[in-house]
């Protein structure tokens, strides 16, 4: 092997050592090496003989186009568990949506939107949804950050109400204790120290931020800003006002208007709002508390935190778009203008507790199901519950909305344990081949490598048992494959391959660290290798 492939012997009999310590159990291990035609790995590397950690890292499953026929029986199930929790808990009402990619690959809708006449649920019937508002006052936060309008989520609220102050009896200093620190983060992941409560009642709000500044003014924090989450409906209905007021002088009109004009409007969404029209009433559930329907209400100054009407149609316009991140290059979010920094910031969890299973982002409640964090944001009124949730890795978005009070997680727990599994299921068994080496018997063979700094050591590379096109290089009992880079090293004319480390065979950590994933492997095939049948004389791997 060529001198400069030395260092990275140094490197490779570290990872050897390490990178197989995190493997996944036989069960799931085995499965994704068959699925993704790597079953050489587990041969060449028993898992029995490795050890469980829990940082392991899941196999980076593309989002691929599904069949129809292949998600059926999972949809299936769902529709089963939903069957029986509406009836279990014995629900009015219930609208459900399930977006994957770029479309609705699944609705449900169960009960009546009215009892009395009764009118079934469908697609199209607007449900309060109570504090899932907060999620579409975030996604108007963002978008202004991400279409340069407010420069960044961490401006301080006075730099746009210079008349804003509350006490802060946690602060060392006079800025601190007036509360002019605080920023719209701050508001929007629940790290204000704001009390939870806004002092008008709900179904009574008719206010203003203006008539509001001398009540701040006087109103003490009840925790430490920036430390730990502590929610506040006060603080987000005062994000969503301040950026329609304050931020946007009030040129889009109020904060129904600037929603309206920056959100529902460029997603399509026209069963959606704050104040229902006529043609809203005639498709809107009525909340039921005890079989008695709840008598409707606006909610006005508190609108940003629990305002919003929305039908599960409109919602998976929003999650659609929303959940383009990771496609952002070829079908980039509408909202976000192309800018993939702040539609990550979006969904990036913020607070993370002891736990380590749940969480705090802006505006997201996290929890951790199989390895993925779910981003949902539940909501309660009387008569109304819901939730939506989203997994970002997997373009998988879910809205649930009833017109009865309930445990509105239970939704998204249920669907989650059939949906997680069996996407990873029909995801491995769906993904692309890495890009196949040309003529790979041309690099197939042993290679020495030694030196004063390390034990002499055997590089060799071969082509996979199932698949002779896949090549594979192992040194001192680490195994990696090597696919096609098409490029020529412009030094020497030698042929460039790249090293790809399936992620499940190292810990998340490990694989930043060692960043061994992607190195280029530069092959000297001689002068013409076109002609050329022998096996490469050497390689080096580049930069390590």
């Amino acid at each position: 092997m060529a001198p400069s492939a030395r260092v990275a012997l140094i490197l490779l009999l570290s990872l050897s050592s390490s990178a197989f310590a995190a493997a996944a159990p036989q069960s799931d291990l085995a499965f994704y090496n068959k699925a993704l035609g790597l079953d050489f790995i587990t041969t060449n590397f028993p898992v029995s003989e490795q050890v469980l950690s829990d940082h392991n890292c899941l196999p980076e499953l593309k989002p691929v186009p599904l069949a129809a026929s292949a998600l059926a029986p999972v949809l299936d199930q769902v529709k089963t568990a939903f069957e029986d929790n509406f009836n279990r808990n014995k629900y009015t009402g219930v609208s459900a949506v399930l977006t994957y990619r770029d479309e609705i690959i699944w609705s449900w809708n169960a009960g009546f939107r009215t009892v009395s006449p009764p009118q079934p649920v469908d697609s199209h019937t607007r449900f309060r949804v109570a504090s899932v508002s907060k999620a579409f006052t975030a996604t108007a936060l963002f978008n202004l950050v991400a279409n340069g309008i407010l420069p960044s989520i961490d401006c301080k609220i006075v730099d746009f109400e210079s008349g804003f102050s509350v006490r802060n009896p946690f602060a060392a200093t006079v800025g601190e204790r007036e509360g002019r620190d605080l920023t719209f983060r701050n508001l929007a992941a629940h790290l204000s120290g704001l009390q939870r409560e806004a002092p008008c009642q709900l179904a009574n709000c008719s206010v203003t931020t203006a008539s509001l500044l001398p009540w701040f003014e006087k109103t003490y924090l009840v925790k430490p800003p920036n430390q730990k989450p502590s929610y506040s409906n006060l603080g987000y209905a005062l994000l969503g006002n301040l950026l329609a007021d304050s931020v946007l002088k009030g040129s889009k009109g109020s904060y129904s208007d600037m929603m309206k004009t920056f959100i529902f409007d460029p997603l399509g969404m026209n069963e959606t709002g704050f104040y229902p029209t006529q043609e809203d009433f005639a498709n809107f559930a009525a909340g039921y508390i005890g079989g008695q329907a709840v008598p409707y209400y606006s909610v006005d100054w508190m609108n940003p935190s629990a305002g919003l009407f929305i039908s599960t149609n409109d919602a998976a316009k929003w999650m659609i778009d929303l959940l383009k991140l990771n496609d952002m290059d070829h079908n980039p979010s509408q909202l976000f203008a192309s800018n993939e920094a702040e539609l990550r910031e979006f969904f990036q969890p913020v607070f993370l507790n002891p736990d380590n299973v749940t969480g705090i982002s802006a505006p997201w409640e996290t929890t951790k199901r199989y390895q993925y964090w779910v981003r949902e944001k539940g909501g309660t009124l009387p008569g109304f519950s819901s939730i939506v949730s989203m997994i970002p890795e997997l373009r998988l978005g879910l809205a649930v909305f009833a017109n009865n009070q309930g445990r509105s997680s239970e939704w998204s727990r249920l669907a989650h344990e059939i949906l997680i599994p069996s996407f990873q299921t029909l995801l491995a068994s769906n993904q692309p081949l890495p890009p196949l080496v040309k003529r790979p018997e041309l690099y197939v063979g042993t290679y020495s490598m030694g030196g004063s700094t390390a034990p002499a050591a055997i590089a060799t590379v071969t082509r996979a048992p199932d698949n002779p096109s896949l090549l594979v290089i192992s040194i001192v009992g680490f195994s990696s494959l090597l696919v096609r880079q098409d490029a020529v090293d412009p030094r020497s004319n030698a042929t460039i391959l790249q090293l790809s480390v399936p992620s499940q065979f190292q810990e998340c950590q490990m694989q930043e660290l060692l960043a061994f994933d992607g190195q280029y492997a530069t092959f000297d095939l001689g002068p013409d290798p076109d002609n050329n049948a022998k096996i490469a004389s050497g390689f080096s791997v580049q930069g390590l």
